[in-house]
This record gives structure tokens, sequence and C-alpha cells, in this order.
């Protein structure tokens, strides 16, 4: 019988206790997880190999637009959820964020990692 593809997602975060967090969350539950501490880190894992999902943090907001826009150009690109989790909750960026695409936004001070979790779940498995 074969073996089910472990699920995988790319982590991107310049907050290392919150990429800690996120990390062991999603290994618990059954993620395969790749973690990068910045965009560029992030894109050099995302040649390597494409992820399920890719969880994204806004800091800093100009080059996490940049990034989000280059995802969402990248025909490579459409099949993966990317959600983003931040402490960016003015309605522009939200606004701007959510129309490049993204399945969901989620604010860092009202979400427990455990919603993060299912919502990211759901969204995966809806693709």
């Amino acid at each position: 019988m074969a073996r089910a593809k472990k699920r995988s997602i790319l982590l991107i975060d310049q907050d290392a206790h919150a990429l800690s967090i996120y990390e062991k969350r999603f290994e618990t539950a059954g993620w395969k997880v790749v973690r990068a501490k910045n965009f560029q880190e992030g894109k050099k894992k995302l040649v390597r190999a494409l992820p399920d999902v890719i969880l994204v943090d806004l800091h800093p907001l100009t080059e996490s637009i940049a990034f989000l826009e280059e995802l969402s150009k990248d025909p490579a690109m459409a099949s993966i959820v990317c959600v983003v989790l931040t402490d960016v909750g003015d309605r522009r960026t939200i606004k701007e964020v959510e129309s490049l695409g993204v399945s969901a936004y989620m604010l860092k001070g009202h979400s427990f990692p455990s919603e993060v979790i299912r919502k990211v779940k759901s969204f995966y498995e809806k693709k």
C-alpha cells in the first residue's frame, strides 16, 4: 500500500520565536515544515521545492508585498495555498494583500496556533 504524501508548508517570518512555535505545531499536526527567516531565503527554498502551503508574515511590509506580487504572477504558484499571518492590520494593507490572491489574512494577536493550523488545513483541502 502506498504511503500518502506528507503535506508541506513553507513558513516565512523574521521572528524566530514565532517560526519555532509554528514549526513545532505544524510538525505535530503531520506537516513537513520548511522555514525561512526572510523573503530572499523563502525564494531560495521555493526554487528547491514547491510546498503545498506558504504561511507568511508581512514584515518588512514592502518586501512582503513584492514577494506576494511575484507569487501571484507565477503560474507555478497557482496551486499553492498562501496564507498571511501578521500583526499588520490596517484596512489598506489587508485589501492590497487580498487582491494578490491570498487564501486567508489572519492577525497574530487574534489567532491561536491551533486556529491557524485548522484554517490552513481547510484551505489546503479545498484546493
